[in-house]
C-alpha cells in the first residue's frame, strides 16, 4: 500500500491523515533526507495545520535532526527556501484546492523538488512498518526546533 497519491499524503485530518502518520513521516524524513541538514516545515492556514506541524516536527527532532518551522508559507515558497538555503529538504502541510477538512503532507528534497515516486513508495513502506527505536538519539543529541521566519521574508523579498 502506498500512502502517497499524486501530490503527497492527503486525507481528512484526524481521520485519514493522523498525527501518527505525520510523526512517522517526520521520523522517516529525519532519517533519510540529506543527513546532517535541517528540514524545513511549512503550512497553509487550515485549522489542522498546527496539529500536523507539531507531530511532524516531533518526528523530525526525535531522529536528531533540526526542524525549521517556517509557519504559514506557500508551497513554492517552501520549495524556494529548501533549495536556496541548501536545507536537507522540506515538508509542506497543505491540501491545496481540497475542502478545509482535508490536509496533506508533501515532501521536498534538498533541491526544492518533490521527491520521486520511488522514494515516496519507500517512505510509505517505512511509515507503515515499525521503526527500529534503538537508533533514536537521546539527551542533547535530540534535534531542536528553529524559527525560520526570516527565510520566509527572504522569499517575499525575492518575489
Amino acid at each position: 500500500m502506498n500512502l502517497f497519491g499524486t501530490d503527497g499524503i492527503r486525507g481528512i485530518a484526524n481521520e485519514d491523515l493522523t498525527c501518527e502518520i505525520a510523526f512517522r513521516l517526520g521520523q522517516v524524513v529525519g532519517m533519510h533526507l540529506s543527513p546532517g541538514k535541517q528540514i524545513c516545515v511549512g503550512k497553509d492556514t487550515r485549522i489542522s495545520g498546527g496539529m500536523l506541524e507539531a507531530s511532524l516536527v516531533a518526528g523530525i527532532t526525535s531522529t536528531g535532526r533540526d526542524a525549521m518551522r517556517l509557519g504559514v508559507v506557500t508551497t513554492p515558497g517552501l520549495s524556494f527556501i529548501a533549495s536556496r538555503f541548501h536545507l536537507g529538504g522540506g515538508v509542506m502541510i497543505s491540501a491545496s484546492h481540497n475542502p478545509f477538512e482535508y490536509n496533506g503532507l508533501k515532501v521536498f528534497g534538498l533541491d526544492g523538488r518533490k521527491i520521486s515516486e520511488e522514494t515516496e513508495l519507500q517512505f510509505s513502506n517505512m511509515i507503515l512498518s515499525k521503526l527500529d527505536k534503538r537508533h533514536l538519539p537521546t539527551g542533547n543529541e535530540i534535534g531542536t526546533v528553529i524559527d525560520g521566519n526570516e527565510l520566509v521574508q527572504s522569499y517575499v523579498e525575492f518575489l
